[in-house]
C-alpha cells in the first residue's frame, strides 16, 4: 500500500537533512511525495495525507511559518489519525514545553545547547520491534536536538522512549555541559487516533543511522521503505550541492533535476564537507537560493577562500537568488534569478 507523505520545506526546514529525506521518500516507491509550504498545510493539504514530516532546522521558525493556522492543521491532522515524524527541530514541535504544540508528554530541558557531535544511542527491545530494526548501539549524528525527560505537566498524549543516548560530550564552548548519557534520543506516542515519532538527532545524515531513518518511517506510517537511489557510477560531472541554507520547493525539485541527469554525479555538500576537502572532488558546486540568515552563518571567510580557490583552480560555481551575494565576481561564477532550474543552465 502505497502512502501520501508530505515533506516541510518552508522557513526553518534547513541543511542537508531536509534534502536527504526528500530523496529517501522520493526513491521509495511505497511513498508519494509531497514538498508542503506553509501556505500548503493552512489551506488543507494535510487533509490529504498519510503522514507529514518536519525535518531539522530551527522549530521556532517552523512553527511561526506555519502561523495559528497551520499548527492547529497538523494538531488536527494527528488526531485525526494522521502520522507525524519529527527530526531535530520537528521533534522540539511535539513537545509539552509551553511555546511547542504539546502532543507528547515529554519536555525539552535545553534548547539549542548541546552542540553537535557523534553520539552513540541504544535502541531498546521495544523500539527495535515498533520499528522493525535490530536493537543495540548505532553511531548518530547529533546537531542541537532537544534533550528530552518526560514532563509532570498534563498532556492529552501518551508516550514511551524508543532509544536514549549512552555517552556525552565534553560541552566545550557551551554554556552548560550537558550529560547526555541516559537522556531519550527517539521517542514515540499517540495523540488521539494518530502517531507521533519524534527524534532527537539526525538518523537520516550517516550510513551507520540509516536503518533507524527507515525503521522511523515504518514506526509512524507502518510502511517499510526500499529506497532505489539512482547509480552515480562512471558519471562524468562531479557536482555538490549546497544544502546549508535551502527553502521551499525548488531547490528539491532542482535536486531532483540534477540527479536525474546521467552525467552528473550529485553530493550533498555542507560547511563540514567543504572544510574537509571535497571541493577537491568535484567539477561543479551548486548553491540555491536560501535564507539569507542562514547564508550568513554559512559564508564564513574560511567558507569564502575555499570557494574561491575551487574557482582560480577551474572549478564552476552556479549560484540562484540571494546565495550570489557572498562571493565576489568571478568567471567561473554563475548567477541565476532565484526560481531557475540549474539542470538546463549547467548544460547551456
Amino acid at each position: 500500500m502505497i502512502k501520501k507523505a508530505g515533506l516541510f520545506v518552508d522557513d526553518g526546514c534547513r541543511n542537508c537533512g531536509v534534502l536527504q529525506w526528500a530523496r529517501l521518500l522520493h526513491y521509495s516507491p511505497q511513498f508519494e511525495l509531497s514538498l508542503l509550504e506553509a501556505e500548503d498545510i493552512c489551506n488543507g493539504s494535510l487533509d490529504e495525507l498519510d503522514l507529514f514530516i518536519c525535518p531539522g532546522g530551527g522549530s521556532a521558525r517552523q512553527l511561526r511559518a506555519m502561523q495559528e493556522s497551520g499548527q492547529k492543521a497538523v494538531k488536527r491532522f494527528i488526531e485525526n489519525g494522521g502520522a507525524y515524524l519529527g527530526i531535530c527541530a520537528g521533534c522540539y514541535n511535539i513537545l509539552n514545553n509551553p511555546d511547542r504544540l504539546q502532543l507528547l508528554p515529554f519536555e525539552f530541558f535545553n534548547c539549542g545547547c548541546g552542540g553537535t557531535a557523534v553520539l552513540t544511542v541504544e535502541i531498546n527491545n521495544a523500539g527495535a520491534a515498533i520499528m522493525d530494526i535490530t536493537p543495540g548501539n548505532y553511531e548518530v549524528r547529533y546537531s542541537d536536538g532537544p534533550l528530552m525527560k518526560f514532563s509532570d505537566n498534563f498532556c492529552p498524549g501518551t508516550g514511551e522512549v524508543l532509544a536514549v543516548y549512552r555517552n556525552s560530550v565534553s560541552g566545550a564552548g557551551q554554556s552548560e555541559c550537558y550529560d547526555f548519557n541516559g537522556v531519550p534520543a527517539m521517542i514515540c506516542g499517540r495523540y488521539g487516533k494518530g502517531r507521533i515519532v519524534g527524534i532527537s538527532f539526525h538518523p537520516e545524515s550517516n550510513e551507520s543511522s540509516y536503518p533507524i531513518a527507515i525503521g522511523a518511517l515504518y514506526a509512524a506510517a507502518g510502511v517499510k521503505a526500499i529506497p532505489n537511489f539512482p547509480q552515480t557510477i562512471k558519471r562524468p560531472w562531479r557536482v555538490g550541492f549546497v544544502g546549508r541554507a535551502i527553502i521551499g520547493r525548488t531547490p528539491v525539485l532542482e535536486m531532483f533535476d540534477l540527479e536525474s541527469h546521467p552525467d552528473i554525479d550529485l553530493q550533498l555538500i555542507a560547511a563540514p564537507e567543504i572544510n574537509a576537502g571535497i571541493l577537491r572532488h568535484l567539477d561543479l558546486v551548486v548553491l540555491p537560493h536560501g535564507v539569507p540568515e542562514s547564508y550568513k552563518v554559512f559564508f564564513t571567510p574560511q567558507i569564502i577562500e575555499s570557494l574561491t580557490g575551487f574557482m582560480e583552480r577551474g572549478g564552476k560555481i552556479f549560484t540562484s537568488g540571494n546565495a550570489s551575494g557572498f562571493l565576489k565576481n568571478h568567471a567561473n561564477l554563475k548567477i541565476l534569478p532565484p526560481a531557475t532550474r540549474f539542470y538546463p543552465e549547467i548544460f547551456a
